[in-house]
């Protein structure tokens, strides 16, 4: 959770829930300037370094009081594919050729660029082998924690106007400006529609537990419309 005390905003971060972006918002909010890195101090903390996407804290629960607090949340089955398109399909992973997060999928004899049967279907493992894909998998819980009731407002993702709408009340400023940070390239993009039903019924059953937290919010793709066998190269 990250507190804002210059206009007491308190914000939840999920990753690939425009979290990069959000925060890039409110660090303008509160300190009036962009955030950027200092050339001259490559040591200085990184965007995520100063505001980390951190696991729920009761503790800081307790502070909430007074804040206008608030989560950004994501179709549960729509934000793992899109975790796998941006960090596996997309190859943001094997960019990282120094990081010994990359040897944990060598080690466990994981494939580097799977199809996404391939990665659904050891999910688990994937997220044990690397740090980077377990981070960006996570439960929504695992940041919110369990009731969402504690914060000021819940907003889905395509509600950003509801979002500025929000932080404007709040603070009587001028709607902040949310840019477009870390999309991923079209051409690797991966809907529910590009599963097979075996692999989106299996995707569907991990991600229960956060249909069930979110249920006010996003239902599950219907199997329904899902050919029994598809698949989708890796490239």
């Amino acid at each position: 959770m990250i507190f804002y005390e210059r206009h007491k905003v308190a914000y939840v971060p999920i990753p690939k829930v425009a979290c990069s972006a959000l925060k890039l918002a409110l660090h303008e909010m509160e300190h009036g300037v962009p955030f950027a890195r200092d050339p001259d101090r490559p040591r200085r903390k990184t965007l995520h370094q100063l505001y980390p996407s951190a696991r729920f804290d009761p503790a800081e629960a307790r502070r909430l009081d007074g804040y206008f607090s608030f989560v950004v949340v994501r179709d549960p089955v729509e934000r793992i594919l899109s975790a796998y398109a941006n960090k596996l399909r997309q190859g943001e992973i094997m960019k990282r050729t120094r990081s010994k997060t990359l040897f944990g999928l060598f080690r466990a004899d994981l494939p580097t660029e799977p199809t996404p049967e391939e990665f659904i279907d050891r999910f688990e493992h994937y997220r044990a082998a690397n740090t980077i894909i377990r981070s960006h998998t996570e439960p929504t819980a695992y940041f919110t924690g369990p009731d969402l009731g504690l914060y000021s407002a819940v907003f889905p993702l395509n509600d950003r106007q509801g979002l500025r709408r929000g932080l404007r009340k709040w603070t009587g400023k001028p709607p902040v400006r949310i840019p477009r940070r870390n999309p991923t390239d079209a051409t690797h993009k991966i809907t529910a529609r590009d599963l097979s039903r075996r692999s989106l019924a299996r995707l569907i059953d991990l991600m229960a537990p956060d249909y069930a937290l979110l249920k006010d919010f996003f239902e599950p793709p219907a199997l329904g419309d899902v050919p029994v066998t598809r698949s989708v190269a890796a490239d």
